[in-house]
């Protein structure tokens, strides 16, 4: 529930920025229909899915780190997209393995099934930024984003309604907190990433991308006071 209303929120807030810069019309393009619905299956329905049952299951610093697997599919995927796979790329995706393989280890070998659920919340990815970095030659961020949040949001939300007992009643501090996530976190940052992505190799992005894990380390171990161990 709580993904579902910050995607729809996020959709809505995109849709504004799109209608104030007078950019609605370019999603009568046939030609963004295939690029936007592969979009949203595979940046939003299957890894939105798979990150929020994932992240109930495993701590937040487990999440932040883990989400750096996305790196390694996309250095595999991109190869065969026709981006050139240099060494250095090589020896960066390895080390990023190596650091997850340290983090599921954590001192004994055992594997949580919210850290498997994280990770395989980013194989996807690859082949969606594929087809965004496509769907950006016809339309603009705000578009890509309306409608992919859009039709994310309605596919989650349906499954919330399904799987979940559906209750919006919630606290002023709970809706703060879905109005930040689907605003700024999914909202202005995408808008923001679309923008560096137009200009960017996919897998240059998505590098340049993952330092947020040193910011969610820092505000997890400062902030929420969540304990660190030596392998993290």
């Amino acid at each position: 529930t709580f993904a579902a209303l910050a995607t729809l929120i996020a959709a809505c807030s995109s849709f504004f920025y799109a209608l104030s810069r007078s950019q609605l019309h370019q999603i009568k393009n046939k030609k963004t229909w295939l690029p936007l619905l592969m979009i949203t299956l595979f940046i939003v329905v299957i890894p939105y899915s798979l990150f929020f049952i994932g992240s109930q299951k495993t701590s937040g610093i487990n999440t932040s780190i883990l989400l750096l697997s996305e790196i390694i599919f996309t250095l595999i995927f991109t190869h065969f997209f026709g981006e050139k796979t240099t060494t250095i790329k090589i020896c960066g995706g390895l080390a990023i393995f190596l650091g997850a393989i340290l983090i599921l280890f954590n001192g004994t070998f055992s594997l949580n099934l919210g850290d498997m659920l994280i990770i395989l919340s980013t194989i996807s990815y690859p082949i969606g930024n594929l087809y965004a970095k496509k769907a950006l030659n016809w339309l603009s961020s705000a578009n890509i984003l309306f409608i992919r949040f859009l039709l994310g949001g309605l596919f989650i939300g349906l499954l919330a309604i399904i799987f979940e007992p559906t209750d919006l009643n919630f606290t002023n501090k709970e809706w703060t907190i879905i109005l930040f996530t689907g605003i700024v976190l999914l909202g202005i940052s995408k808008m923001l990433w679309y923008e560096g992505f137009k200009k960017l190799d996919i897998s240059k992005a998505i590098l340049i991308n993952k330092t947020s894990v040193l910011f969610s380390l820092g505000l997890l171990v400062f902030y929420f006071k969540e304990s660190i161990s030596f392998y993290q």
